[in-house]
């Protein structure tokens, strides 16, 4: 992103180069993209700091998870008109015990590499269904895919993908996505095929509000004993 916003300031600038208007938005647009993705990789290299000092925790409350995700597919909607994320579920809306702030995390990270890695005018599946006492997440896209050979490093910091050229990323989106998983004690697995697609599959455990205070107390007996 620096290299970006220096070249285009520096072109900008020489008094021996004459641009039209439409050149120079061209540069601007050019140099606001840059900036966004320095400040995204800033945020998620602070993300991933906290992470690592534990100064990110699995805090609990009560969510409304159908409506917590159709809100949030709205909101990745509006940021994309080239693409179409569809979200479907058969579970009640209802209230359940998880952590909004790593929920947000995952399921914004996840549907928006689909968005990214898929083509122009593509339908991303997003699909909530609820087993038991876990909630399962499913994001399945028609892109690029992943080639086996990265698969298993998927999730390491600042790796990306052999097959994804000239498209931007920082290497931390799924790094973040799997420790807030981890803080979840959920589970993610992933299906992919180069030049098909990619099946992501996250499932986490739903508390009532009853087994989230009973956990507590177990846990707070187990470390101050009577």
């Amino acid at each position: 992103p620096m290299t970006v916003i220096q070249g285009c300031a520096a072109s900008l600038q020489n008094p021996q180069r004459q641009f039209s208007e439409s050149h120079k938005q061209h540069y601007l647009e050019l140099i606001q993209g840059a900036i966004a993705d320095m400040l995204q990789l800033l945020d998620e290299v602070l993300l991933i700091g906290k992470t690592e000092n534990h100064g990110l925790k699995y805090e609990p409350a009560e969510l409304n998870l159908v409506r917590f995700c159709q809100d949030l597919t709205e909101t990745i909607q509006l940021s994309t008109f080239r693409h179409k994320l569809q979200f479907s579920t058969q579970m009640q809306p209802g209230l359940v015990w998880m952590d909004a702030t790593l929920l947000r995390h995952i399921l914004t990270n996840l549907p928006t590499n689909a968005i990214k890695y898929s083509p122009d005018n593509a339908t991303i599946q997003f699909r909530l269904s609820h087993q038991a006492d876990r909630a399962v997440f499913e994001i399945q896209d028609q892109g690029i895919g992943i080639p086996i050979a990265d698969q298993p490093r998927l999730f390491e910091t600042f790796h990306r993908a052999g097959n994804v050229g000239q498209i931007q990323g920082t290497g931390l989106g799924l790094a973040i996505v799997k420790r807030c998983i981890d803080l979840h004690q959920g589970e993610i697995d992933l299906q992919s095929q180069e030049g098909i697609g990619t099946l992501v599959r996250v499932v986490l455990p739903t508390l009532s509000h009853a087994r989230f205070v009973c956990q507590r107390k177990a846990i707070s007996s187990a470390i101050h004993p009577v």
